[in-house]
């Protein structure tokens, strides 16, 4: 299911192979230094995108972020903005945790994250057009709740680009 206020959404590729296991690697296994050679594989998602605008990284809750230690969405926009000059937007938040995606069906999913994301920085002005980067795309509770928040507080239109 494509979410509805994503206007584009492209993948760098599929979740299976050495993708998949790469992805696991950082998120499971703490290998970010992987995420360069990522972002490389990403950016041509990235330049199929009309017009992108800002990138946004979807926000890790901070216990999430002690847990693992980083937030390899952040990672992977930080490497994809310099790769591709695009400016960094990191003024959203993860206001409530939330439990694990995984093995959750999309309604689940979709209620796991409602209320879990806002713009933290305010009066943090929201880029007009905005590229949410995540690593994963499932079922897109989790661009979605992100994209609805971006929009109420002013962006314009919100794309995303995901590793997988």
């Amino acid at each position: 299911m494509v979410p509805v206020v994503i206007e584009q959404l492209r993948s760098a590729g599929p979740y299976e192979g050495w993708l998949r296991h790469s992805v696991h690697l950082i998120k499971y296994q703490g290998e970010p230094s992987r995420i360069g050679h990522l972002a490389r594989i990403a950016l041509p998602a990235l330049q199929d995108i009309d017009d992108p605008g800002a990138l946004v990284p979807v926000p890790l809750h901070k216990q999430r972020i002690r847990e693992r230690g980083f937030n390899q969405s952040a990672m992977l926009a930080q490497a994809l903005s310099e790769l591709s000059g695009l400016e960094l937007w990191d003024g959203m938040g993860r206001v409530r945790d939330t439990a694990h995606q995984v093995g959750l069906s999309g309604p689940e999913r979709a209620a796991n994250v409602a209320g879990a994301f806002d713009v933290r920085d305010m009066p943090s002005v929201v880029p007009r057009r905005v590229v949410l980067i995540d690593d994963v795309f499932t079922t897109g509770a989790t661009l979605e709740a992100c994209a609805n928040v971006l929009l109420k507080h002013g962006a314009g239109s919100v794309s995303a680009v995901t590793m997988c």
